[in-house]
């Protein structure tokens, strides 16, 4: 399954993505929006989508406060998504997880690496801690200096089941493709791409078509 990522100013813009395009999860950003007062009118949508506010720190397109966070969360949580996602290491991780419990959605746990590919035995560290803590999944993206670091995030899949991991970059685009094989599912771009080496919708099912992967 391929999950596109929405950047939208506001809900209204993330409902006009989501009925152009053909994905099928939709993770909506909802640290690109400017104002997010009417996240009501995406609950026809929420069980095909996760929701993320994600921190500067890890890749966020605007900063916000862990409070106000943690109050979006909330909200968004209201409306019952398939997933919620938050970073592994944040203040409000646990947070999110006990909301997420409350209301029934899935939690995805994420690490984002953007300066390199730690070693496999921190790699797996991540997916340890992830676990231990509760996520229904958890996802580990690295950036690739070299075409051996897809490697040490691809091996976590002989290991572990129900994680997404693939590095980011242009020299990361082979894991991303090879990931959607094992992952529950994978993430591309619809309108603007939110990581170097993003792949669209359209190429990533064009080139899991080719592969004979259909799922």
């Amino acid at each position: 399954m391929i999950a596109g990522v929405v950047v939208a100013k506001n809900p209204e813009e993330a409902v006009k993505i989501i009925k152009g395009y053909d994905a099928d999860l939709y993770e909506i950003r909802v640290d690109a929006m400017e104002n997010v007062g009417e996240l009501e009118i995406l609950k026809p949508f929420a069980d095909s989508l996760i929701f993320t506010v994600r921190s500067g720190k890890e890749g966020g397109i605007r900063s916000i406060s862990p409070q106000t966070r943690l109050a979006i969360y909330e909200k968004v949580l209201r409306l019952r998504p398939a997933y919620v996602d938050v970073e592994l290491n944040s203040a409000i991780a646990s947070k999110v997880i006990k909301l997420a419990r409350e209301f029934g959605a899935r939690v995805i746990l994420s690490i984002h690496e953007s300066h390199g590919t730690p070693s496999s035995e921190k790699l797996r560290g991540f997916v340890e801690l992830a676990k231990s803590k509760g996520a229904d999944i958890a996802k580990i993206v690295c950036m690739a200096n070299s075409l051996h670091d897809n490697l040490r995030v691809l091996e976590l899949y002989e290991e572990y089941r129900n994680i997404i991991s693939f590095c980011m970059g242009p020299l990361g685009k082979i894991s991303r493709v090879i990931s959607a094989l094992f992952a529950p599912f994978t993430y591309a771009s619809l309108t603007l791409k939110t990581a170097p080496g993003q792949l669209s919708v359209q190429e990533m099912r064009d080139l899991m078509r080719r592969l004979g992967y259909e799922g």
